[in-house]
């Protein structure tokens, strides 16, 4: 999960307050820099809600609180037997992910393992009729569409790929946060 930034700099603050997001800024300022809430229905979501990414990593001078979190968070994420995408596209430009990512294929290499991955993508109408799907049952016109997306979560998870194209969090209306966490 991808969130704002826990010890924003003036580029940061510059950016929300002239951006479409007033109500981050004025959480910062009312002391709740962390508190997020859902579009969908308003519910305030935390940094404690979520092992996540922090933007902080592309900053020069990070502090190294941010350097150890993203640490810890390398080594959780590379131990991993199931990955849960919500929305993330696996973009080959996004250097740290795919670090962590290619770091967790060849650990699980080496224990002759090989990791799952749940894809919960934007919505697509024409996949309302089932929950999950499987990249080889996806017409064409959709595979051509994740065309890079596939590729690069194929390179790492192979066939252990189930999709889904509800969105979030009309997923969660279909099925139960239990079954996504469970890949069967």
């Amino acid at each position: 999960m991808f969130a704002s930034d826990p010890i924003p700099d003036q580029h940061d603050i510059d950016f929300i307050v002239t951006s479409r997001y007033p109500s981050i800024y004025q959480k910062y300022q009312t002391g709740f820099p962390d508190e997020i809430d859902c579009p969908s229905c308003d519910h305030p979501v935390y940094f404690r809600h979520a092992f996540m990414e922090i933007q902080s990593i592309i900053k020069n001078d990070k502090p190294s609180t941010i350097n150890k979190i993203q640490f810890d968070y390398a080594e959780f994420f590379s131990r991993a037997n199931h990955v849960v995408s919500v929305g993330y596209s696996f973009p080959k430009d996004d250097i740290i992910n795919s670090v962590f990512i290619r770091n967790l294929k060849i650990r699980k290499d080496d224990l002759g393992r090989q990791c799952k991955l749940t894809f919960i993508g934007s919505p697509k109408p024409d996949y309302f009729s089932k929950t999950w799907y499987r990249v080889g049952k996806l017409k064409k016109k959709e595979r051509e569409d994740l065309q890079q997306t596939l590729a690069v979560a194929r390179e790492i998870f192979g066939e252990n790929i189930r999709l889904n194209f509800m969105g979030f969090p009309d997923v969660l209306k279909r099925t139960s946060l239990d079954d996504i966490l469970k890949y069967h």
